[in-house]
């Protein structure tokens, strides 16, 4: 989430933040809503019962409102060019999708 709250934006861009939370055990919620009070950025919490990397992600795109959808997992700390990039990315090439490699 601190990645993410110091990734650049490009000019004219709006984005938000979607965390689905997939039948966690740990205290995923609480943390989302103690970093969504101190955050200016637009951040929603969602529940997806059923547990499966397709069941939260599919959740998430249901609840998404933008245009271009990027996946990130809990574990993951994002350059703060990431936006940047892929917005690049789909405005030079007229692309449907972009994906990178897995550095874990």
């Amino acid at each position: 989430m601190e990645s993410l709250a110091g990734l650049a934006v490009p000019p004219h861009e709006k984005w938000e933040i979607v965390v689905v939370d997939n039948n966690s055990t740990d205290a995923t919620r609480q943390v989302v809503e103690g970093f969504t009070g101190d955050s200016p950025l637009e951040i929603r919490y969602l529940f997806e019962a059923t547990q499966g990397l397709s069941h939260a992600r599919n959740a998430g795109i249901k609840e998404a409102k933008g245009e271009i959808l990027a996946f990130t997992d809990d574990d993951v700390r994002v350059d703060s060019q990431w936006l940047v990039e892929l917005s690049a990315c789909f405005k030079r090439f007229d692309c449907a999708g972009a994906g990178g490699q897995d550095y874990r």
